[in-house]
């Protein structure tokens, strides 16, 4: 199944926010809180949380990871 793990600044990106912007808004509740995490340490979202809340945001993700000019991590 098709479930991208999200991390922060990839959401900035999408949102057009800053990464510290990002936090402010996980901090207020107006953003899901996190569900993943990357190797223990790193919080982030699952791509289907993401959509969940916002499915237009979720789908510029997706558009995102597909975009050939995005550099694997």
């Amino acid at each position: 199944m098709y479930d991208p793990i999200i991390r922060s600044e990839l959401l900035a990106v999408a949102l057009n926010l800053s990464d510290q912007c990002i936090k402010r808004r996980l901090m207020n509740g107006k953003l899901p809180p996190r569900d993943a995490r990357i190797g223990g340490k790193i919080q982030a979202w699952k791509l289907s949380t993401l959509a969940a809340w916002n499915p237009r945001v979720a789908e510029r993700i997706d558009g995102l990871l597909k975009s050939p000019y995005l550099p694997a991590a």
